[in-house]
Order: structure tokens, then C-alpha cells, then sequence
């Protein structure tokens, strides 16, 4: 599925209006759930000249990046179709939703159910494989169970060869602890215990738990 099948317009307004809409990007929605609980994420592009976009569109990277996720062993939503409407610059794509609750969510209504240990290990074994998720927010984490996690709204990713460096792990692992709106519904000192429980993952790397601790201190994401 590496180009988009063309539709009608016709077609895309069918697809938009089958469903809750949520958001509005360019007078298009960002995303619609449909009945059979399936996600329409739509793209249009942007009204000005130069954007990245204009190389390598959003909606082709989210589907490359789900791709290069399954292969590295993280769960993503499954990709039913991309799209590309006819004679614009407005691609869908269109996947099944994964079957949990966002971090956020759990957070807001039952955060005794976020197992921190575990959301811990999970932004470790991100980094151990090489992933660097950009848009690290409790909103795009899913809790699927106790043991397992997935990843939405993936199109700002990098990938590397090797594990992500301490620098940039640090900047990464600060990101979702900016937003108060998560950060306030821990338990208390729940924030310092997530960061204690990530740095516990590196077991014997002893040095490199210092060199990050001090890194992450510096940055004062709390």
C-alpha cells in the first residue's frame, strides 16, 4: 500500500459525513470514527507555498511509519485504505481502531488503572529499538492491557539504526511530562516515580542511568 487509490469527491464527502467528525483542518475534519468503529484521518494540504508536505505528504509517512512500526513489534492501528482524492491534494487513510484507552483518558477518569511500571518499560523498549516517537503525549498512547501499549497518530517519527542516544532520549521522555493536563491526575509524586521507574530499566548500565538522570534533571520537565 504504498500509493493512494483515487476517489471521487463524491466518495470523500461520503466518507466525512459517515461518521462523528472531530477537528477541522483547512475546512476538512482531522479525523472521523465511523459506525463499524473503524478512523478516517484526513489530510489536506497546507494553504502556503513551501511545507514538507509538499515532498513527501503526511498521509504517505503515516503509513510507511505504520509499517516500519509493525516490523520493529509495536502495535498500531491496522490500515484498511489510502486514499487520495481526485484532483486534490486530500488523502485518507482509513484503519480499525485499537482496542483500549489512551493513557489521557485513563488518567482523567481512572488513573489508579495506568500502570506506570509498565508505560515505563514501554517508552524504554521504544527507545531500545530506535524509535523516536515525536508526538510522545499520553493522548497517543493506548493502554491495551497491564502488559501491553500502542501508538496513534505516528506521523512525526524517526527511525534509527541503532538505540536512541541519551540526549535525545532525555528531550523525548520530557516531552508528554510538559502537558498539566496529564501530569496533574498522577498520584502524588507519580511524575518523579515514572521517571525513576524508566531510569530503573537500564538495570546494570549504571553509568549511562547517571549520565541520564542528570540530563533529564537539567531539562526540568516537571
Amino acid at each position: 500500500m504504498n500509493s493512494p487509490s483515487m476517489i471521487s469527491q463524491k466518495a470523500y464527502q461520503h466518507t466525512i459525513t459517515n461518521g462523528e467528525a472531530i477537528g477541522m483542518k483547512h475546512g476538512h475534519p482531522a479525523i472521523v470514527i465511523h459506525p463499524d468503529s473503524t478512523v478516517s484521518k484526513v489530510w489536506a494540504k497546507k494553504p502556503k507555498l513551501f511545507s514538507s508536505s509538499r515532498f513527501k505528504p503526511y498521509a504517505h509517512r503515516f503509513v510507511q511509519n505504520a509499517k516500519l512500526l509493525a516490523e520493529r513489534d509495536v502495535i498500531v492501528p491496522t490500515i484498511l485504505d489510502f486514499q487520495q482524492v481526485d484532483g486534490e491534494s486530500i488523502h485518507v487513510v482509513r484503519y480499525k481502531m485499537l482496542d483500549g484507552t489512551s493513557i489521557r483518558d485513563l488518567l482523567a477518569t481512572q488513573p489508579d488503572q495506568v500502570n506506570l511500571e509498565r508505560l515505563a518499560e514501554y517508552f524504554y523498549s521504544l527507545h531500545e529499538k530506535g524509535i523516536l516517537f515525536k508526538a510522545i503525549h499520553f493522548g497517543n498512547v493506548i493502554q491495551i492491557s497491564d502488559n501491553h501499549f500502542g501508538l496513534i497518530d505516528f506521523t512525526s517519527t524517526k527511525f534509527f539504526s541503532g538505540k536512541i542516544p541519551l540526549i535525545r532520549r532525555a528531550a523525548n521522555l520530557s516531552t508528554p511530562l510538559r502537558y498539566k493536563e496529564d501530569t496533574s491526575k498522577l498520584q502524588t509524586s507519580g511524575v518523579q516515580e515514572f521517571i525513576d521507574l524508566y531510569l530503573n530499566c537500564y538495570n546494570e548500565r549504571e553509568k549511562d542511568r547517571q549520565r541520564l538522570n542528570k540530563i533529564l534533571n537539567s531539562l526540568s520537565p516537571v
